[in-house]
């Protein structure tokens, strides 16, 4: 296999990963997860099927702390840390 085979395989394989971050209350809801599947499927061209896609799901992790000190997770719709 030539150097550049290899490299067109990784490349081609790494653009069907797609990243999806969650807040956790989606996360552990079987319906809520269910919906955000199908949108992003949606999105990706096919209602019905991740075939040829890797989709990760990320729970939210990124927190903000105000000068009160109050903790919120930063993402728009995530739940409060407390």
């Amino acid at each position: 296999m030539a150097i550049n085979e290899r490299f067109t395989d990784i490349s081609s394989s790494l653009s069907n990963q797609v990243r999806v971050t969650i807040p956790a209350r989606v996360a552990f809801d079987l319906k809520s997860i269910q919906k955000v599947t199908a949108q992003v499927l949606g999105q990706l061209g096919c209602d019905a099927c991740h075939s040829g896609f890797d989709i990760r799901f990320d729970l939210v992790r990124d927190f903000v702390v105000d000068a009160n000190l109050n903790v919120r997770a930063a993402a728009a719709g995530a739940e409060v840390a407390k």
